[in-house]
This record gives C-alpha cells, sequence and structure tokens, in this order.
C-alpha cells in the first residue's frame, strides 16, 4: 500500500473532469492529487492540521488493490482515504467523497456519493482495514466548487441509512473543510483565504 504522510495543512483536488474538458493544459494530474498548493482553476478539499499532528493519506486511485474483490472486480470507492498516526488507543479514520458539480445537480451527485462511501467503507471493514486500532469514523462528502450551507439531510433521500450510520459509531460530515482537533476527534472549519478558490 503507498501512503503520504503529512504533519501539516493537506489539499485534496480531483482533476479527473477538468482534464476531460481541458485536455490541453498542464496539470499534475489526470484524477485525486494530493498537494499544500491551492490551484486557483478547482475548488479543494481542506485538511486543516493546526496542531501539526501527523496523518497518513492513501489515494484509492492510485491503491486499487485495496477496492478490489475476490474476483479481480473493483468495488464502489471514494477518492481517498486519511487517518491519524497513533501508537495505541482511538484514532480518526477520514473517508472522502469528491464531486464536482453544477449546483443543480448536487442532490444527484449526492446520492452517488454517499452510495460510494457506503459501498467502499462496508468492503474495507470486510477486509478488517479498520481492525489494526479502535477508530473513530468519519465519512466527508464535499462539493468544492460550492459552499456546502444546505444541510445534507435534504439530499439524502433515505434518512434511516443515515441514522444507521450514528448507530455503527460513523460520522457523516457534508463540508469542503475540515480540521483535525486531537488524534481522534476531527470538526468542519471555514476555509482559509489563503486556500480559497479565485476561479469566476
Amino acid at each position: 500500500m503507498n501512503s503520504e504522510e503529512f504533519s501539516g495543512d493537506l489539499l485534496v483536488i480531483d482533476y479527473t473532469e477538468y482534464h476531460k474538458r481541458h485536455p490541453e493544459e498542464k496539470v499534475p494530474s489526470d484524477g485525486v492529487h494530493f498537494t499544500t498548493q491551492p490551484d486557483n482553476r478547482l475548488g479543494t478539499f481542506c485538511i486543516l492540521n493546526p496542531n501539526k499532528l501527523p496523518f497518513e493519506a492513501i489515494n484509492l486511485e492510485t491503491n486499487p488493490q485495496l477496492v478490489t474483490d475476490e474476483h479481480g472486480q473493483p468495488v464502489k470507492q471514494c477518492e481517498c482515504i486519511c487517518r491519524a498516526q497513533r501508537e495505541e488507543g482511538k484514532r480518526w479514520v477520514l473517508l472522502l467523497e469528491l464531486k464536482y458539480c453544477a449546483e443543480r445537480n448536487i442532490p444527484e451527485n449526492m446520492q452517488n456519493a454517499f452510495k460510494k462511501l457506503e459501498e467502499c467503507h462496508e468492503f474495507l471493514d470486510r477486509q478488517r482495514f479498520f481492525s489494526d486500532n479502535p477508530y473513530r469514523i468519519y465519512w466527508a462528502i464535499s462539493h468544492p466548487e460550492h459552499d456546502t450551507v444546505e444541510p445534507f439531510e435534504n439530499f439524502i433521500n433515505d434518512q434511516d441509512r443515515v441514522l444507521g450510520l450514528n448507530e455503527k459509531g460513523i460520522k457523516l460530515l457534508y463540508c469542503n473543510v475540515i480540521r483535525i482537533l486531537t488524534t481522534e476527534y476531527l470538526d468542519k472549519a471555514e476555509m482559509p483565504h489563503r486556500y480559497q478558490s479565485t476561479q469566476p
């Protein structure tokens, strides 16, 4: 498994659709990319780490073996997994799904994002990915090019599924920015000016 380690802020950008629309432009990746510098062409998901706590980020596009079933078939997957580095005790783990789309398509994309997170988490759980440590599990759905002011409950059709997450100890966040509070806890945050996109 290839993962990257960070102890500062992290920006996650998905260039997939942008690269398709602008094949002549040079981009750092034709898919998901981890960086510490914003790209004014695209919105970003931001992980703020004010206390410089170490964590790792796993790009599932470049680690397909993590999300391939016993028949060699890929399962539905989110963009990446991030998790705190800690020797012992509970630590946070974040499954992230990014959606770049027109505002009118947010409700439909929210359903697709929720399903990807759900199926990816269930598969990883069956593979005992979460068995090495006790985890506080977070799912995040992000629309990096839009403010996420609308309560996500308005976009998820099946409220029983959302409530079921709480029973499993999973916290669902609809946001473009999270802050690492401790090795165990994350929370939503505001986008710092230095990371705000200047796209029209």
